[in-house]
């Protein structure tokens, strides 16, 4: 079963590399996607961290010492409301508590071929910030019309738009281990 378990892990690492692209292996998580830019770039893997309720992985793309993409994986103890609409207010609200308020928007999208969506800002220096998010493994609830899922992904670009639409065109995350998404 580990042979089989590392096979998968070189062909997806190799498929990533001859397609162009790049991986990177976040805890039992491995992202890849396609930079199409050609500002440098350095990748720093964030230390885990592992609570009982909640284990958050992540790693950042920095360009000019100044984190130019920012990734998180999200792992839930329990059940969480994954439902897209409160999601989306959450991080509307974040990136105006930032101060990206001006021409903000929302736009729902696909990213690694699941529902999620894409808020959108600028602050008044006219940077402009874009904050995605999506579930690995949300599911409707029979318990009302929510989704509930364990698993979100947070990707946050200052980036122009052109670049970060090809991240999250090309963006695909994976779980490294037999580990069940609900187990």
């Amino acid at each position: 079963m580990r042979l089989i378990l590392a096979l998968t892990l070189v062909l997806t690492l190799a498929t990533a590399v001859l397609a162009g692209g790049e991986t990177h292996q976040i805890g039992p998580y491995i992202a890849s996607f396609k930079m199409n830019t050609s500002t440098n770039y350095s990748a720093q893997v964030i230390k885990p961290v592992e609570r009982p309720d909640v284990s958050m992985y992540g790693f950042v793309l920095k360009s000019n010492n100044t984190t130019a993409v920012s990734v998180s994986v999200n792992r839930f103890g329990n059940l969480t409301d994954a439902t897209l609409e409160v999601g989306k207010a959450l991080v509307y609200n974040y990136l105006v508590a930032l101060g990206f308020d001006k021409n903000a928007m929302v736009r729902y999208i696909k990213i690694d071929g699941k529902d999620g969506f894409l808020v959108e800002g600028q602050n008044s220096n006219g940077d402009t910030m874009y904050r995605a998010t999506y579930w690995l493994d949300s599911n409707k609830c029979v318990c009302g019309p929510v989704s509930v899922g364990r698993t979100d992904v947070i990707i946050t670009s200052i980036l122009p738009r052109d670049v970060t639409d090809g991240l999250l065109n090309s963006f695909h995350m994976q779980m490294t281990s037999q580990t069940s998404a609900y187990s």
